[in-house]
């Protein structure tokens, strides 16, 4: 159902707030992040909204006054030592009082009381516009900005597409890539060319079709002044020097097989390109990647997974070998394990401990083997079944994903 122009602008409106506050107070210059340090912030804003609301609900005159005055102290020095002095202007917007009371009885005491009680329910109002203005800090903070109306765009008014395409040139694996890319482009000067097999030209570069090894293809509705706070929520550069432009449109929605309707690749001889699935499930990275722990950055996990689907696809069998083994020796601390036959030994559930086993027996003993030993006469190259853990790589992802959402 198309949006009525009311709503649509109102929607908008509340995307321009979030990121406009965001990058007032927030946002980083270099786009990478302390996840920890992010974290911890997070927290205390947390605690301190409840200890807010509770003084609120349970605090009750003098003690009420006096409970917030301490609230106030230790929030405004919390986010001046965060975000600036400037931040705390938000709070300066006080909401409108309540009418004055009108005194029951004429006389000395009934006025003081009335005035009191006044006193009260301004303290009361001020306290719930700090509960407000601290709910809008920790909404905009957690999200980096990025309002849930942006996933509500209309495509067709907002959207963009991004195009990464590796070839061969002169015996190597190159890259071309171009984000924002407006339908009409993508049709006629990409995929029109690409489907008729006639050479392509991306970027002033032409590109032999039969030099083609993979085309990937996404889709955006996050405009330029919003990928910083995507580049901040997935942890890549974006700025004036830096531009991990990869990195953006893999973020993205992946429309390759909507896309690309013949997708034909003819391998080079050097470099063999196979359309398989993929050897780490694309949900499971996805799932990893949604994850937010207070103790583990899984970046380096996800980024291993990532390689390990890009060496399968080219049948890299050592490159799979070593890649598997990283992983199993990498996740131990997140089990509370300083080693992987620790944890398979001791902690991990008897249902999956077959396949964990066969992650450290088998797939320790092959790479060592492909990791360690020297050139002979003859050389056996690993085949992908002899090095095919994927089903038993899942299990253990399942579980790492199981401990760090706790």
């Amino acid at each position: 159902m198309k949006l009525s122009p009311l709503i649509f602008d109102e929607k908008e409106k509340e995307i321009k707030k979030w990121k406009t506050f965001y990058f007032k107070y927030f946002s980083s210059k270099s786009s990478i992040i302390d996840k920890t340090k992010r974290n911890s912030i997070l927290s205390e804003l947390k605690h301190l909204y409840k200890d807010y609301k509770s003084s609120l609900e349970e605090k009750s005159g003098y003690s009420l006054i006096s409970e917030v005055s301490n609230l106030e102290d230790k929030l405004f020095k919390f986010l001046t030592k965060h975000f600036g002095e400037s931040i705390l202007k938000e709070f300066e917007k006080h909401p409108e009082k309540h009418p004055t009371r009108i005194a029951r009885n004429e006389g000395f005491l009934p006025k003081v009381l009335d005035a009191y009680l006044e006193i009260i329910d301004d303290k009361k109002s001020l306290v719930n516009h700090h509960l407000k203005v601290l709910r809008i800090i920790f909404n905009i903070y957690k999200n980096y900005g990025i309002h849930r109306n942006i996933s509500l765009r209309n495509f067709k008014d907002f959207g963009y597409y991004n195009v990464i395409i590796d070839f061969i040139s002169y015996g190597n694996l190159k890259t071309e890539m171009m984000y924002h890319v407006e339908a009409k482009y993508l049709s006629e000067t990409i995929l029109n060319a690409w489907e008729n097999r006639v050479n392509l030209v991306i970027n002033g570069c032409i590109i032999r079709h039969e030099r083609v090894q993979k085309i990937m293809v996404t889709q955006t509705v996050f405009q330029e002044d919003e990928i910083p706070l995507l580049a901040e929520k997935e942890n890549f550069y974006w700025n004036e020097k830096t531009k991990d432009i990869k990195r953006y449109i893999k973020s993205c929605t992946d429309v390759t097989t909507k896309m690309v309707k013949n997708p034909y690749l003819i391998p080079h001889k050097s470099i063999r390109v196979k359309h398989v699935s993929p050897y780490i499930s694309l949900s499971r990275i996805e799932e990893l990647k949604k994850i937010e722990n207070d103790q583990f950055d899984l970046n380096k996990l996800i980024q291993l997974c990532e390689e390990l689907n890009n060496a399968s696809r080219t049948g890299s069998t050592y490159s799979i070998s070593t890649l598997s083994r990283s992983i199993i020796d990498h996740v131990p601390p997140i089990f509370s394990c300083e080693s992987f036959k620790e944890y398979v030994n001791n902690i991990a559930p008897q249902s999956i401990k077959k396949s964990l086993l066969h992650l450290q027996n088998s797939l320790r003993n092959i790479s060592d083997n492909h990791l360690h030993s020297q050139a002979q006469k003859k050389e056996i190259i690993p085949t992908e079944q002899q090095v095919n853990y994927s089903n038993d790589l899942d299990v253990l992802l399942g579980e790492i994903i199981r401990k760090t959402e706790s």
